[in-house]
């Protein structure tokens, strides 16, 4: 006999998911995003579900509406964690407008390090690592 435990770690009274409601899916977020303490954790998810939108260049148009379903939000709370995002420089918000001047969903572009950026800061702290590693 032995003293095994099973541990169901599915969460209790969850409705199955479909394809269709973004699960299965990646985002990638900036790692200044993920360490900013002053950006909220609400905030965090509107720039993760962003993410779940975007292409490789971090550009994604889904509706505020889209993003207020999918978190459980409202689109004005959706709309308020746009701003403190393009505010904290993430994102960009690109209106969009139809051609008979009517608007339509916005166009968003995450940001990400440039290839030269993250260069940069590799050696940056490969540096410090040879520092710290002579100093000892």
């Amino acid at each position: 006999m032995t003293n095994e435990r099973v541990v169901n770690l599915e969460p209790r009274n969850r409705k199955p998911t479909k394809a269709t409601d973004g699960t299965g899916r990646f985002s990638r977020l900036p790692a200044a995003a993920v360490y900013d303490q002053n950006l909220s954790p609400q905030a965090l998810r509107v720039l993760a579900a962003l993410a779940v939108h975007a292409d490789t260049q971090g550009f994604c148009y889904p509706s505020q509406s889209t993003l207020a379903k999918r978190l459980g939000k409202t689109r004005q709370t959706i709309q308020y964690h746009l701003k403190l995002l393009r505010d904290a420089g993430y994102v960009d918000i690109i209106p969009n407008k139809k051609s008979s001047g009517a608007w339509r969903h916005n166009f968003y572009q995450i940001h990400y390090p440039s290839p030269l950026e993250q260069e940069t800061r590799d050696q940056m702290i490969e540096s410090h690592t040879k520092n710290i590693s002579l100093s000892q």
